[in-house]
């Protein structure tokens, strides 16, 4: 089997790892690549956004499975793009991936199919927006309709923070036309959780609860980032679980297919499990970032032929088996604003061995003369696995105060809470 990964960050990086583990992968190709990446796969001169180039690629080289990695090339139509050729690619279709792309969208497949998630308004001009904040109940969370990351999210505890939240989207134009709309909601509370299933538009396979870290400083401060972080499993109740997958998770699957928008891929799901049961705060159409590191060094199944049969809607119904141990993945940035590259910096501990349970998914690193180097802000990702939470937590950072670089920047506290109450 050969397969091709759109994409060079560690989750992609990920996906090859534990695809190089499976005897029946044969050659594994990857769009250039990054440090980490060339020592298990080879790497082609064409970029993740050159789907014609691809599409070319796959063809003459007879590529069985096309794994599409960054949401950007979902939302472009990489997927449409190679199905029309006759091409096997793992992801949602672009109308699809729209529950991800579009805030709007995805609360009307939630209000549609009565998937319970947060009471929000749209707005599309400024000053109704200012209006309704000023007489709004606090805390709010305000979004831009469009997805351009988790830096469109504000959580706001104030009056003046919400005021200056859509001053900046709306009026100073901080995201462009990505700012046009914005979506208020009501701020839940309650245990934060992430599922992620793979479906093949019917039937899902759901993979371990994980707990993602999102803000930038520890003890959730600061800006909303990507990710920088995460733990599985999470412990959720067999009453729970069986709520999220009947009143979350299957239906936003039917109704994708009764809108005619079939959703086959890695669905990611966040959550918030209020007093009331488990409430949907946001949509991914992959993996989301620092999942892959976390739970796939967790799967004991082969995800090659699990891929294929999403992408070809012959999913069964079947068990995928994972390790019974915990993961903590924690992310090193370079210069600790999430979205400023601060320039190339010299990487030094990654030549070292380190022990067996502990995995490092590159990102932006790049090999020069010997010499490994930063080349974008999110560097690295660290993944410890061990019999506990609390092992688990103390070898990812006992290995990440071996690597260093000028800059270096990681959160202090992934998987503390979980440790503390073990």
């Amino acid at each position: 089997m050969k397969i091709l990964v759109v994409g060079n960050g560690s989750r992609e990086h990920a996906l090859i790892w534990k695809l190089k583990q499976e005897p029946e992968v044969k050659k594994i190709f990857c769009t250039i690549g990054n440090a980490g990446i060339e020592e298990l796969a080879q790497c082609i001169p064409v970029t993740p956004h050159d789907i014609h180039g691809l599409i070319q690629f796959a063809d003459k080289n007879h590529i069985d499975l096309t794994i599409a990695g960054p949401e950007s090339l979902l939302f472009e139509g990489i997927v449409d793009a190679f199905q029309a050729q006759g091409l096997t690619i793992f992801g949602p279709s672009k109308r699809a991936a729209k529950i991800m792309m579009s805030r709007k969208f995805a609360k009307y497949i939630c209000r549609q199919y009565r998937v319970p998630t947060a009471e929000h308004t749209l707005f599309d001009d400024y000053f109704k927006a200012k209006k309704y904040i000023e007489q709004a109940r606090l805390p709010v969370v305000i979004k831009t309709e469009t997805h351009i990351g988790d830096r469109g999210i504000f959580i706001c505890k104030t009056r003046n923070e919400a005021l200056l939240a859509i001053k900046e989207i709306m009026s100073d134009g901080k995201f462009g036309d990505a700012g046009n709309k914005i979506l208020i909601e009501e701020h839940l509370t309650g245990d934060e959780v992430s599922l992620s299933v793979f479906t093949d538009g019917i039937q899902i396979i759901p993979v371990p609860y994980a707990r993602i870290y999102k803000n930038l400083f520890d003890r959730g401060k600061g800006l909303i980032t990507r990710g920088l972080g995460a733990y599985a499993p999470v412990h959720v109740s067999k009453k729970t679980h069986k709520a999220i997958c009947e009143d979350v998770i299957m239906p936003v699957i039917r109704g994708m297919a009764l809108e005619n928008s079939p959703f086959r891929g890695v669905l990611h799901v966040n959550l918030i499990i209020t007093k009331s049961g488990p409430a949907v705060t946001g949509f991914k159409c992959n993996f989301d970032d620092s999942l892959a590191e976390t739970l796939l060094p967790l799967m004991k199944s082969p995800i090659a032929g699990i891929l294929t049969a999403c992408a070809t809607n012959q999913l069964e119904k079947s068990a995928v088996r994972f390790s019974d141990h915990f993961s903590v993945s924690v992310v090193m940035t370079s210069g600790g604003n999430p979205y400023t590259f601060s320039g190339s910096k010299r990487i030094i501990g990654l030549d070292k061995k380190f022990a067996d349970n502990i995995t490092t998914f590159h990102a932006g690193t790049k090999r020069d003369m010997g010499v490994f180097k930063t080349t974008d802000n999110r560097v690295l990702t660290v993944t410890a696995i061990d019999k506990s939470i609390n092992a688990a937590f103390k070898n990812v950072y006992y290995t990440i105060g071996k690597i260093t670089y000028d800059g270096a920047y990681y959160r202090k506290d992934i998987a503390l809470e979980a440790c503390n109450n073990e």
